[in-house]
């Protein structure tokens, strides 16, 4: 198994859309394009809040890639179709 790469990324926005924790599945998958195209099975995820949160640039979450799920196939699968980050998108449209 390849050695696990670390990912860093701050939480901008939050819109409950992304990053989403929705059951035992965590996603990014309508966020952090660039980390969604390269991440693999085994890579950490470190994610930090705002400036303006309070405390500022705090440590929000640490994620442990367990299963990648390619961006099209995610979309199409009944069984991601009721999680939250696919109900926000809907909401936008």
């Amino acid at each position: 198994m390849p050695e696990s790469r670390i990912y860093v990324y701050k939480i901008v926005v939050d819109a409950g859309g992304a990053p989403c924790l929705d059951g035992d599945i965590w996603s990014l998958e309508i966020c952090k394009p660039a980390i969604h195209r390269i991440v693999r099975e085994g890579d950490v995820v470190f994610a930090f809040g705002s400036n303006s949160d309070c405390p500022a640039n705090r440590l929000v979450y640490i994620a442990n890639v367990t299963k990648r799920v390619d961006q099209g196939r995610y979309y199409r699968d009944r069984k991601f179709r009721a999680r939250r980050e696919h109900e926000w998108m809907r909401s936008k449209k």
